[in-house]
């Protein structure tokens, strides 16, 4: 399990996909484990001789565990192939003396009889788990899997502010979540006589933040009537090679970062959160140039398709008066 999840996070281009159901592949592994394991334990049973090398058991029980990721139908059926292979020679064998025994002890015999098969499955498995896993995530419906707001469809906010009017595209492809989350928003009228209170232009453009609701005096319209409380969204991040996007992790690895869907742009938008990944809420910011510094640790969700010259005249204080979703 830590060796997959360490080739996943950085090594994305392979498309190892092991852990997107985790305890589907923990169960598979095991029955994959245990079902070799248990043919050979038998074989020693009914034929009261060892007839094979522990190593070499051990290294067929490995192969179980690493195709048992995939599939347990699978697993159960290369199980008896490889199981059958192991014992047919002692099966044929009309005699059983020391000879045969000490050669079936022979662990290093044995691993040049199986070499080829053993290259076999470890160059397959990875071809064999990189798209069966495209596969299977293919079917998967993420705003059909969790409790939080999800919209998985292009989305559009007008932003009426005292400056002028804002438009902005929102990408529910690849941060349904993060989307559903801020069209939530909008219609609850929660960014309305919002200040922008955070704004950095100087020395250089960098930022404009909005979403601060400190100044409204009524709160419910920001508390998740689901969850009784404030609500917080994971760190939502869309690979370009991954079917589904990565939550609630930083990204860091060079190459990771290089394969983002969303970059941190001028005009696009982001969520702002805290120290802590899985603390988005309301605030966001729109970006007043090119921030890659910030890719891999913000989710971007969308961007200013119209009105970025109002977003360049916004200075702190300056307020959203009412924000809307309307048709593209």
């Amino acid at each position: 399990l830590i060796f997959f999840t360490f080739i996943k996070n950085f090594f994305p281009d392979l498309g190892l996909n092991f852990t997107q159901n985790l305890e589907t592949s923990i169960i598979g592994g095991l029955v994959g484990y245990f079902s070799i394991w248990s043919i050979i334990q038998l074989y020693y049973l009914i034929k009261k001789i060892e007839g094979m090398g522990l190593g070499d058991a051990k290294l067929m029980a490995g192969i179980g565990l690493l195709f048992g990721w995939q599939s347990i139908p699978f697993i159960l059926f290369v199980s008896a192939i490889l199981g059958l292979l192991m014992v047919l020679p002692s099966l044929i064998s009309k005699k059983r003396n020391l000879k045969i025994t000490k050669l079936s002890n022979n662990s290093n015999l044995t691993f040049k009889i199986f070499q080829p098969i053993y290259i076999y499955l470890f160059v397959n498995l990875f071809l064999i788990s990189g798209c069966s896993s495209i596969n299977k995530s293919e079917d998967i419906n993420i705003c059909s899997k969790t409790k939080l707001h999800c919209i998985d469809s292009s989305e559009y906010v007008l932003f009426i502010t005292n400056k002028g009017n804002i438009k902005l595209e929102l990408y529910g492809k690849y941060a349904p979540i993060t989307v559903g989350n801020f069209i939530d928003f909008v219609e609850r009228g929660a960014y309305n006589k919002t200040i922008f209170n955070r704004v950095i232009n100087k020395p250089y453009p960098f930022i404009v933040r909005g979403g601060d609701n400190s100044s409204i005096g009524n709160q419910n319209k920001f508390i998740d009537t689901k969850i009784g409380g404030k609500r917080y969204i994971p760190l939502e991040i869309k690979l370009k090679t991954n079917n589904l996007p990565i939550y609630g992790k930083e990204i860091g690895a060079p190459n990771q970062i290089n394969n983002i869907q969303l970059k941190h742009k001028r005009s696009y938008l982001s969520m702002a959160r805290s120290k802590a990944v899985d603390s988005a809420n309301l605030q966001f910011y729109i970006l007043l140039k090119s921030l890659p510094e910030l890719d891999g640790r913000y989710a971007v969700f969308g961007k200013v398709i119209n009105g970025m010259n109002v977003v360049d005249k916004i200075q702190e204080e300056d307020f959203i008066i009412e924000a809307k979703r309307v048709e593209s």
